[in-house]
Formats: C-alpha cells, structure tokens, sequence
C-alpha cells in the first residue's frame, strides 16, 4: 500500500485551514482517562490526565452541558454536540465537538476529535432572530412577538400574581407627519419609544409596537397603585418631549386594564380589547388623558356567551354520558340548590364514588370552605369548618393541575406535598381524590374533589375529561346563582377601578378594608378622608379638564408620598373626595405626629398647585380616624374621617383633623340633635329670639332678626351654632326654616291684633330651599294663614349660600320680591364676595359682616376702604346694616363714615320674645322704616 507522505508545506497549509476554520484537534484515550490538546502544528499542546474530574472542577464548559459532554467520553462514541464555554472575559463562547471513535494498534480505545468556534455564528443568528422580533423603526418588539410573549405570561400566570396593560396611541399623529414629513414623524416615534423604555426599565416589562403610532406596555408583578403612578409619569412625561427647534410637541391617550391577583384566564386579545375600549374613552374625553378599564367584563361578557353556545353544543353530543346528564338536570330543575343537590348524587352513584366536595377557595386570605358536599352512607364529611392554607402549599397544588385543571392525589403517593397540605388534601378516609379547578371569568374560586374512600383507584384520560367538563358546567351555574343572590340583595355588578385615576374603585375599596376591619386586625391602620374645599371654583375658573388633571396629579403624588405599597388603599369616593386605608405610622396617643406628617403633604401639594395655578386657591382638607379594633365596620371608620373632615374650616391655619375624644363627644351631640328634633319641634323647644335694629342717627328701632336657640328639656340651651350645621348637613333645616318663619309670622299677628307697633323682621333661610320651586308657595301660604302682610318680613341667605347657588339663588329671591317680600344678603365680607354678582342679585339688603367690620376699623386704610364700599354699596341702592357693633368707638367711626344701620351688642343682645315685646313699648319705634332708638344700651 502507498503511503501518503505530508510535508512540511502541507501541514502549514492544512494548519491555516484550521485557524480560519476556528478549529482544534484533540484525542481522548479512553482506557487513561486523559485527553490530549494539539495545537495548529499537530504538535501536543497540552496533556489533561483524569479527565472526567477535570470537566467537573476545572472546566470553563458550562455546568448545565458538562454531563452531556462527560456521557459521550465515557460511553466513548461517535456524535456532534454544541456546548457553551466561559472565555478569558468570563463571555459565553458557543463550540461544536465532533468525535470519531478508533480503535490503535495496542487495541486501546481512542477519541478523536475536533472544536470549532461558533460564536460568531451564533450572534449573527442572533441579531437576526432579534430584528425577527423587534420593530425595526423603534426598537420596541413588534406585534406578532409581543403578543405571543404577553400570551405566554398569561398562561403561565400564578394567583398571586397581577400585571396591566397600557394601549397608548399619539394624539393626531397625521397632522404631525402633514406639517413636519414622515421621516420627522418617524423621530417622534423612535423618541417616545425610548422615553417607554426609560420610564419602565425598573419594571419586569414587555413594550411593543402594536402597528402605526400605536404602542403596548405589558408590565408584570405590579400593584394597581404603581401602575397608577407610572401612567401619570408616563404622560406627564410625553408632555414634556421636546424635538429640536422644531416647536413640535405631541401628547398621547392611553387605556388601561389591570388584571389582579386571584384572576387567569385572559389572553392578550381579552385584555387588549379592555384596554382599547378604555382608550377610546380617553379620545372621547378630549385626549391627552389616560381612562381605565372600569371592569374586565366588557370582552369576557362576548367570550362568556361564546362558551355558553359551545357548551349547549357539546351536551348535543354526549345524551347519555355524565356531562349530557348536568346539562339535563339544570336545565329542567329551576332551582339552584336542588339541581346541585341532585346532581352530586348522580354523578356520585354513576361513578362509584364516596364523596364529592365543592371547594370554594378565599386566596387573599388564605382559607378554603364548602357549602356543597355529597357522601355516601358511613362516609365522613370534610371541610365543615373554615381551613387556612400556606401559600407556597397553594402554588404547589395549583402548578399541579394539567392542561385540563384535573390533578389527581393519591394517599400514599404525597411526597410532593408538606405535612399540612396533605392534611388539607387528603381528609375523611380518602385514598384517591380527584381535584378539578373551578374558574369564574378567569378568576380561580376553587376545585371540585371526586373522592374515592374505600380503595385506590386509577383514572381513565377518557373520564377524566368528562369530570373536567361537569366541573366547567358545574362552575358556571354556581356562579350564575351567586351572581343572582347579589342582585337579590341589591349588589349590582361594580366598577373594579375609578376610569379616571386608576385607583381601585369605592365599591372595591370598601371589600378590602372591611376583610381586614372584620378579621380584628387593626391596630395600626388609619382612615384618612381628603377632599378639595370649593373645588368646584377651580372647574369654573380653569375647566373641567385642567380640574381632573388636578385630581390626577394629586393621586400620583400622594402615592409617591407614600411609602408603604402593599398594606394601602386608595380610592376617590366621588368628584374631589379621596379615601386612604393605611398602616398607621404613629401610636394613636402621638396624633399630632400624625396630623403634621399629613400636613407637610398637603401643603407641598398646595404650594405645586399655587405655582401651576397663581390664580386659584387649592385647598385641601383631611380628617383622619385611627382605627382600633373596637371598630365596627368599614362605613363607621369613614364616616368618623368623614365627620372630622368636615370639620375643617377654611380659614384655619391647618388643613387636617383628627378623631379624637372630644369629636366623639361632638358627635355624640348631634346625634342626639339630628334624633331629638322632631320632639322638639312638637313640644316647641325651638325658641325664637330677636335682635333688634338700629338706625345709628336717631336710635330708633328699625326692625329686627329673628333667631333660633333650643331650650332642652334638660335646662341646656344650644346656639345655633350647635344644630343649624348638623340640619343643613341632614337637609331638616327646611323643616326648622318654617318652622322658625310661621312662628316670627304668628308672633307678628298676635301683635298686631293687639293693636302694638310693629317692625319688619328679617329670618334667616337655608339655600337647601333654592332648589324647591315650591318654596315660595309655603312662605306666602304662611303669610296668608296668619293674614300678615309680606312687606313686614324679611328674607336673609348668607353671602356664601348666594354666591355658591348663585343662578338658583336669584330665581327665589325674584320670586320673593315679586310677591312683596324683602331680601337680604347676610354675612358681606365674609370671605366669597364678588361684586359683579352683588349688581345683579336681587336684595333688598345687605348687611355687612361682623369679622370685616372689625378687621377694617383697625387701621386708617381699613376705614378709608370700608367708608367707599358703603358709599358704593348705598349708590347702587341697597339699604346697608353693619353687624356686630359692640364698642363706643366702632358706633363713632361707622357713624362718620356713613353707615345707616346697626347691628349688635351695643344695642341690644337676642332677646327672649316677651323681652321683645317690652321694648317694643319702650323704645322708640321708626316710621316708614328709618329707624332709631334712645340712645340707651339694653
């Protein structure tokens, strides 16, 4: 045989294909356990003795291919394989080993083999499987890719998991590319793409180009309330995009649907079509917004439907199986109770079984029940009190379930499980137990178990099948009747989030609070009730849609104030009221560590809006409720935040409230005042007072103002501070309104039967009565009842009842005049004065308020200011009265300074109706209304 002869010249030759080809030579001796490396001149480079130990300690090939690579050399035979290899950098370097196996001429066995470098290979094939993937213009995944990586989370989706959805589209993105060009329409694209990628970076999130100027964020493992804060950032922060020179800015709509813990099910087209009906809503709201989907029910309704059909066509197929039997049976037996009843025992005695349990499963708190169960004679029962699970437990069991939601356990094959959920699993003598999950619109509520007692038993694929399908048909009749019993007891379906925060909705929020109210555990929780005071200005002067950014704003920012994420709850009741369930960062006797933690928000967040809004005067108040585990119920910690809210007042120096003892006590009060008061009208404890009028010139009486005080059976008497607020509150000022007005007008007829003078005198009105057209009928059938002429009363609203009811305000003091009655506006100056609507007001009156008054007359330009107001005030025709007046020197600069009449303790306190009476005879009386009195102080 001729031997090939290799020259030198040949083996450079063949060294530089090996070098260009990335390739090495080695050999492994089998029977040695060595391997031996040869370099590019076929010259050994290097000799590994005991090399199955080397691979394992030693090796830079990666651990998880390091036993597929160890199998081959010891098993010594011919195949390819890729590994991966750490290189000098600690980078991954991909190689394919090629081995042919030989036989020497000592009979040993030997490996002869080659490594080639891929890894440049394997990065280009990588680059184009990512441009496969991504959009080319944004970098973002395309459609089809994310779509199918959205769809594999879903499916793969724990309990306790929860993500969101964001579809965001540019506002009138064709006039962006119709007045810059397309290739500028493609920066802006590429530029919000990268402005996503920043905002979520810190999120487990998938981005994609859904097509056009149309994006999808898909973020994992979140809370509804970041969810909430990113959405604002989001848009905040697109507000804020600048392109160059350019001028161009762009603002976006988005929707957005949030899937919970507890919820699976859904697939990315469910979700995306929730979302998108959200953001057609935030189109229809004026763009530039973001909507949440209120409720995933808007595409799981069609799919529910769908399901239904396929159903009533699979009971078509299958008459005398099992499953054509629970179609059967719910469809002729009306009642809920009966059907399932009669139902296990079918199923029970066709298949043999001992017992049959439906298992409804509580996931946010850990615990597991029955209200449905079938036994066989002798067989015990399970579950007849409430379980708690772990859960770790949980996700074991729920992971276990196969494609079908079937898992089976058998009892002496649970090695998997912990003790305690064996326990749980494996109850009342059971040796084999099918478990069938139940779902409702996606959410997981718990299994059916088919249990089998007496022996161990294997399961057909065919039968387990057929139990999954009953435990669907099963599912969904269970929750068709809880459904029912709702509406039977009047809970119609809710929102699950505000469309225009994204906070949980009110309905929702009053779910979690009470679970936690009710389990006792609530010794560090606080209720904190916020709202904007006349927030409905602010809507006025700026509009509506600048009013809900406001409100946007104000929920992201406390939620960045926020520390704790995962014990919080945060709603907007309605309009411009919020709501807070927290951990309480204070013991409840360090309230006022509480009160200034909040206050210190509240003023940061006003002092923002102030220098947003220079104009308007954002005002935040908040009452706060520690909640002990005395409390009641979720509405008793509401109403007391509520309650104490309420009572912050404007003009204070703090915007915040605490329940305290002395609330209590307040509230106890007017508990008692709100339930004691028709009694009291019946046994006329309402005592009607009054203070006489003055002219400052003469000193004649010119009239006077009734009011109201209430004279307990107790011996207490009650200012009208104490119940005027609490029947304005409850609407029964109207009652005490007629009340006080058909006793001032009987009281002017007992006069004037007696032949005495008489004043006009002025009563006080609620503005509750400006929104009953048929106020002004009682007020005159009163007058008439009595035959007392109108021109002798008076009608007074407050300035803040006149301006804040303005339009409805001047439609009743029309009807006043008209019918001869005269009307005043009380309380001028009290802060909401607005001098254009004092022109068109119809009054009669106005009586300027005590506070002004005071705080003008103590300095010279305070008197020079009030001395014009007067004189404008008199010029445009109104009768003036100054109230208040207590001092000597007030009664002389008022009258210098013009002011007709007064008002107050420098006459005359309220008084009692006979004191009323007697000075009636005794003073001075003003004929034709200009009025005076003697000069002496009562």
């Amino acid at each position: 045989m001729e031997t090939l002869q290799v020259n030198r010249k040949q083996i450079e030759k063949l060294s530089t294909v090996l070098n260009n080809s990335r390739i090495k030579i080695f050999e492994y001796l089998v029977d040695e356990d060595t391997l031996v490396v040869y370099n590019n001149k076929f010259h050994i480079e290097k000799t590994i003795a005991g090399y199955m130990d080397y691979i394992d300690n030693k090796s830079k090939i990666h651990p998880e291919d390091r036993e597929k690579v160890k199998q081959i050399y010891k098993e010594a035979k011919e195949a390819t394989v890729e590994i991966r290899e750490f290189g000098e950098d600690g980078d991954i370097k991909h190689s394919v080993l090629e081995f042919t196996k030989i036989v020497n001429e000592d009979g040993k066995l030997t490996l002869i083999g080659s490594t080639r470098n891929i890894t440049e290979q394997r990065k280009q094939e990588k680059k184009l499987k990512e441009r496969a993937r991504k959009d080319s213009l944004t970098g973002l995944y395309n459609q089809v890719y994310g779509k199918k990586c959205i769809n594999k989370y879903l499916n793969r989706k724990k309990p306790f998991d929860s993500c969101g959805m964001i579809v965001l589209d540019v506002d009138c993105f064709k006039l962006v590319n119709d007045n810059y060009g397309h290739l500028f329409g493609d920066k802006v694209l590429a530029r919000l793409a990268m402005l996503l990628k920043e905002v979520f970076r810190d999120n487990d999130s998938i981005l994609m180009r859904a097509g056009g100027d149309e994006f999808v964020i898909f973020v994992k493992d979140i809370l509804n309330i970041e969810l909430v804060r990113k959405n604002v950032e989001l848009m905040q922060k697109i507000r804020n995009l600048q392109f160059g020179k350019t001028g161009c800015t762009i603002t976006c709509s988005a929707g957005c649907c949030y899937l919970p813990e507890n919820v699976s099910g859904y697939t990315y087209d469910q979700l995306f079509e929730n979302a998108d009906i959200a953001l057609y809503k935030a189109k229809e709201r004026g763009k530039n917004c973001y909507v949440y989907c209120d409720s995933l029910q808007h595409f799981s309704s069609m799919i529910a439907e769908q399901e239904k059909q396929e159903e009533m066509l699979e009971a078509r197929y299958f008459q005398n199986d099992i499953v054509a039997t629970a179609f059967e049976i719910f469809e002729k037996t009306n009642n809920f109770e009966v059907a399932i009843h009669l139902l296990l025992k079918v199923i029970g005695v066709r298949l043999e079984l001992d017992r049959i349990t439906i298992v409804q499963t509580d996931i946010k708190d850990r615990e597991i029940y029955s209200d449905y169960q079938w036994n066989r004679k002798e067989i015990p029962k399970v579950l007849e009190t409430v379980r708690h699970f772990d859960k770790e437990d949980f996700l074991t069991v729920f992971n276990d379930f196969d494609e079908n939601g079937v898992l089976v356990l058998q009892h002496d094959h649970m090695e998997r499980y912990s003790e305690s959920a064996t326990k749980i699993l494996i109850q009342g003598e059971a040796k084999t137990i099918v478990c069938v999950a139940m779902y409702c619109e996606g959410r997981y509520t718990g299994a059916i178990t088919y249990a089998v007692c007496k022996e161990k038993r294997s399961w057909s694929n065919e039968m387990l099948k057929q139990l999954s399908e009953v435990t669907k048909i099963i599912s969904a009749h269970f929750a068709k009747n809880q459904v029912m019993n709702h509406v039977y007891q009047g809970a119609i379906t809710r929102m699950e989030h505000d469309t225009l925060t994204g906070l949980i909705s009110f309905g929702r929020f009053h779910e979690e609070v009470e679970r936690i109210i009710l389990a006792n555990k609530t010794s560090d929780y606080m209720m904190i009730y916020t709202d904007f005071e006349n927030f409905k200005y602010f809507n006025y002067k700026y509009g509506y849609t600048l009013g809900d950014q406001v409100l946007k704003d104000f929920c992201s920012f406390i939620i960045g104030k926020t520390e704790e994420k995962h014990n919080l709850y945060f709603t907007r009741v309605v309009s411009d009221q919020f709501l807070m369930f927290r951990t309480a960062s204070h013991e409840k006797d360090e309230y006022q560590g509480i009160i200034e933690e909040i206050e210190k928000i509240n003023e940061e967040f006003m002092l923002r809006q102030k220098e947003k809004f220079p104009q308007s005067n954002v005002v935040l108040r908040t009452g706060v409720y520690y909640v002990t585990p005395e409390c009641r119920s979720t509405f008793y910690a509401i109403d007391a935040a509520n309650y104490v809210r309420q009572k912050v007042k404007g003009g204070e120096k703090g915007s915040v409230r605490f329940y305290d003892d002395e609330m209590q006590k307040q509230r106890e009060l007017e508990n008692e005042i709100v339930n004691d008061m028709k009694e009291a009208m019946e046994q006329k404890q309402f005592k009607v007072y009054f203070q006489p009028k003055y002219s400052i010139k003469s000193h004649e009486i010119t009239g006077a103002e009734a009011l109201v005080r209430w004279e307990r059976d107790n011996g207490t008497v009650l200012s009208p501070n104490a119940f005027i607020p609490v029947y304005e509150n409850n609407g029964k000022i109207i009652e005490l309104d007629f009340y006080v007005f058909e006793t001032v007008v009987e009281f002017i007829a007992e006069n004037l039967k007696a032949g005495r003078e008489q004043v006009p005198i002025s009563i006080n009105a609620s503005s509750f009565h400006a929104s009953d057209p048929q106020t002004i009928n009682t007020y005159i059938n009163i007058l008439k009842k009595y035959n007392v002429d109108p021109a002798m009363v008076e009608i007074e609203l407050t300035e803040t009842a006149v301006v804040s009811e303005y339009e409805s305000v001047r439609k009743l003091f029309d009807s006043f005049q008209l019918h001869g009655i005269k009307t005043a506006m009380d309380d001028f100056g009290s802060g909401y004065s607005v001098l254009n609507t004092i022109v068109d007001i119809p009054v009669d009156v106005i009586k300027i308020d005590r506070g002004f008054i005071t705080s003008c007359l103590e300095t010279d330009r305070g008197i020079y200011f009030l001395k014009h107001l007067i004189d404008m005030i008199r010029n445009l025709g109104y009768q003036i009265i100054c109230e208040g007046v207590e001092t000597d020197e007030q009664i002389e600069i008022l009258r210098q300074i013009g002011c007709d009449e007064i008002q107050g303790y420098w006459y005359s306190k309220p008084l009692k109706m006979e004191d009323y009476k007697e000075l009636l005879q005794t003073e001075k009386i003003s004929k034709g209304g200009q009025n005076t009195q003697t000069g002496k102080k009562s």
